[in-house]
């Protein structure tokens, strides 16, 4: 008689350790990339007219498959000094207008096929450029292609040029 219990209970355990599998893979798309990307710049110093910065890239991989990239670019916008504050239209969404380009270029390496990103590791990319002294505040946009799809994120952020660095 126990010996059936312990049968209909292994069974049981069986089948619902074989739902909890499906769900798991399935529903909750273990295959499917989970991504922090943040944006960044580091004031670095003042050079003659000029202030270097360090534009930054940071990438947590939190699922559980590599993540491999083609593309990872930016985009750096300004407002100077006594520039005139105006509106954007419907493809920034009405927003403020960082009306001056200032650079747009790519983290990754021409050199390089591609870049990745271990499940668990936390991966950070810099480029270092230069700002005009008379630059208020700057715009960040980033971008990343995942390689072999045409899916991508995106991460903005906005900051205040300090008027002195430490």
């Amino acid at each position: 008689m126990i010996i059936e219990y312990i049968k209909v209970g292994s069974s049981l355990i069986a089948i619902l350790a074989g739902i909890y599998a499906f769900y798991k893979y399935f529903k909750r798309d273990e295959l499917f990339p989970r991504v922090q990307f943040d944006v960044d710049v580091n004031f670095i110093g003042f050079q003659n007219d000029e202030i270097i910065i360090e534009i930054v890239a940071v990438l947590e991989n939190r699922g559980v498959v590599p993540i491999k990239l083609n593309d990872l670019e930016f985009s750096l916008r300004s407002i100077k000094n006594g520039e005139e504050l105006n509106f954007g239209d419907d493809k920034i969404n009405g927003q403020l207008l960082f009306g001056t380009k200032i650079k747009s270029s790519s983290w990754i390496g021409k050199h390089w096929n591609y870049t990745f990103v271990y499940p668990g590791v936390k991966t950070r990319y810099t480029h270092v450029s230069k700002i005009s002294r008379e630059t208020k505040f700057l715009l960040l946009r980033g971008i990343f292609l995942y390689k072999n799809d045409d899916d991508f994120h995106t991460s903005a952020k906005c900051f205040k040029v300090p008027e002195a660095i430490d």
